[in-house]
Parts: C-alpha cells; structure tokens; sequence
C-alpha cells in the first residue's frame, strides 16, 4: 500500500482564476504577483531586513549579526566581493542579446539599442558583488530581523549596483498591485527614479561612493529591467510561450521606450579611477 501524501492548500489566482499553491507568490500560469503572507507583506518588515544587506553587508556585518562569523569575517576581508569586482561579469547588451534570442521576432533591434545605450551610460559605475534575485522570499527574517538570505544561483561578483535594491522595491509594489513587472516597472518604478529615487536609494549610492542623477536612476531601471527578463527567458523555458507574459514584460517597456523616446543621446559616466 503506498504512504498517503495529504493535498496541499490551494488558492485561485488573482488574474488569471487557475488553481495555484496556496503558498505561491508568483502564479505558475499567468506570472502575475500574489499578495504575499501578511507577516511579509509590509515594508516595516522586509525593507529594514533588506537594506541591512545593503549598507552594512559590504562589510559583513550582516552576517556577524546573526552569528555567521566565518563568512562574515571573508566578506569583510574582501569587502564583500567573494571574487573580482573590476571586471563586469554581466552587461546589458548580453542580457539584451538573450531575450532577443529566446523571443525572436522584430524585437531585437530595439532590444540591442537599448542594451547599448544601457551599457555606454553606466559604463563609469563601480561594479559590486550582488545577489541577483534580491526580493522577499529570499530573505529569512525573523521577528524583524534579519536571519538569513538564501537563493545566491544568480549571485557573483562584477554586477551593476542597484539592481538588487530595485528588485526589492518592485516586487514589494507588486505584492500590493498583483501587476506584471512590465506595467510596475512603468508606472511605480520609472516615476521612482525621475523623481531622484529616495533616502534609501541616496544612502545606498553614498555606501557605493556615486551621486546619480535621476536620469541615470531611470537607466539603472532599464539595465534592471533587461537583468530580470534575460534572467527570466534564460532560467524558465515556459516564459516564451506564454504571450501574455511577453505582451506584458516585453513589449509593453518596449513601446513604452518608442513612444516616448526615453533613452537618447547621453554622455556617459566618466569612469572611476582606482
């Protein structure tokens, strides 16, 4: 006789009614953000945990705060590279380069435009070691603090700043919107960073020695964008069947950027000496 397994809760889909686990964050059928637990679900709670990582964690003192002294010691040491932060590991125009790849169509020519113009525009801007899937469920907090952050496939060192934070932000958007990254990104985080971006976002550039500017802000949005999609067609080979999640975290940033002719001619940042 085989062991009896118990069913799983489930739950419907906020956009698209399909039956889901009722622990998912992200429906496994359309993609749209679900509202996360009520003891994620608030900034009080995860951004505090989060930006710890941030100001404090290129020197380790995360991990000493909860008792992880070896690995806080080696990132302290190594100013939390864990390897090579003065040669980019990642750049926009691959990263533009895979999407065009996995969705084919007339989207690549605009898709290396803008990977480009990306590229030549934070060409000047220190790399970092960064986590690559920065968002709340892969962050262990516990009573308010920060226990742990776990999910590092994507992590590595000589990533463009910010993108980590700005993976943050969006998806605690999107937990309360239940929107598809593409409309968040367009109508909360662009706005975000043409408005100067925050404290948050000021402190975070303080702690990395750089003072961007709201237009450069909105490019680290665009860099963050082509990061999280090529991340997204590379890592789930569903996502290029699904229109409707192409519809609305493709094509819509990209007639967005047509229409509007965000990204035009800009001289880039000069580059950091030392």
């Amino acid at each position: 006789m085989g062991t009896y397994l118990p069913a799983r809760p489930t739950k419907f889909c906020l956009a698209c009614n399909r039956v889901i686990d009722a622990e998912a964050v992200v429906c496994t059928s359309c993609g749209v953000m679900q509202p996360l637990p009520r003891e994620l679900a608030t900034d009080k709670r995860i951004l505090p945990a989060g930006l710890l990582c941030f100001f404090l964690g290129v020197f380790g003192a995360h991990r000493f705060y909860v008792g992880k002294i070896g690995t806080g010691i080696l990132q302290l040491v190594t100013l939390g590279g864990l390897g090579d932060n003065s040669t980019p590991t990642t750049s926009p125009s691959a990263d533009a380069e895979a999407i065009a790849r996995a969705l084919g169509g007339d989207r690549a020519q605009a898709l290396h435009r803008l990977g480009s113009q990306v590229e030549q525009r934070l060409a000047g801007v220190p790399r970092i070691f960064a986590h690559g899937d920065f968002w709340s469920r892969n962050l262990l907090v516990d009573d308010g603090r920060l226990s742990g952050v776990v999910d590092w496939d994507h992590g590595g060192p000589g990533r463009l700043p910010f993108l980590d934070l700005l993976q943050l932000r969006l998806n605690m958007i999107r937990a309360g919107t239940h929107q598809f990254l593409g409309p968040a990104l367009l109508e909360h985080l662009l706005p975000w960073a043409r408005a100067g971006g925050d404290d948050h976002s000021r402190a975070y550039a303080r702690q990395i020695g750089i003072e961007p500017t709201a237009q450069e802000l909105e490019t680290f949005v665009f860099a963050f964008w082509l990061d999280r999609i090529g991340h997204e067609v590379s890592s789930y080979a569903d996502r290029v069947e699904r229109p409707v999640w192409i519809e609305q975290n493709v094509d819509l940033v990209l007639q967005a950027i047509a229409a509007a002719g965000i990204l035009g001619p800009h001289p880039p940042r000069p580059r950091r000496s030392g």
